[in-house]
């Protein structure tokens, strides 16, 4: 069946470029939900590692990294460790959201020093069971700020790289 609008350029071109338009919109309202709550998530982290570090919870799931059989349950019960370990998780499933939603220095950044926090983070395992140096327990939290300010100059318009900011 005909229809006059098919088949018209201008009309086709119009209806792209709405289209278009608030198909980009609406990718954009989702980034910055995604970067608000990744720059949450992220300081988020950075106070349950402090009550983590401040109570001596470090060890209470043991060595083994990153999960432990009953993660969900210790953290029902309130173990800040296994919070810390679920809002990790967390953080670096949203980032690797990010850095294919949102192509550029910031999202990219904030995924590598997710991944190197969470390496460091597993050597702060076996820093607190005496088998590693105690630096690398700082350069966890040292990255787990950069982390947070990757994000964060992310969600201000015309900021630059965190690695500009350092």
């Amino acid at each position: 069946m005909y229809h006059p609008l098919y088949g018209n350029p201008v009309i086709e071109s119009t209806a792209y470029s709405w289209y278009n338009r608030v198909e980009r919109k609406t990718l954009s309202i989702l980034i910055t939900i995604l970067l608000i709550i990744q720059t949450v998530a992220a300081i988020g982290l950075i106070l349950v590692g402090s009550l983590v570090e401040g109570f001596g919870y470090g060890l209470s799931l043991g060595t083994r990294w990153p999960y432990h059989q009953k993660i969900l349950v210790l953290a029902a019960k309130g173990d800040p460790e296994a919070w810390h370990r679920i809002i990790a998780t967390t953080l670096g499933v949203n980032a690797v959201i990010l850095a294919v939603l949102a192509h550029d220095t910031n999202t990219f950044s904030g995924l590598a020093l997710i991944a190197a926090t969470a390496l460091l983070g597993a050597a702060t395992l076996n820093v607190l069971a005496g088998k590693a140096p105690a630096f690398l327990h700082g350069f966890h939290g040292l990255l787990a700020y950069a982390t947070f300010m990757s994000y964060l100059s992310e969600l201000q318009a015309g900021t630059p790289s965190v690695w500009h900011l350092m």
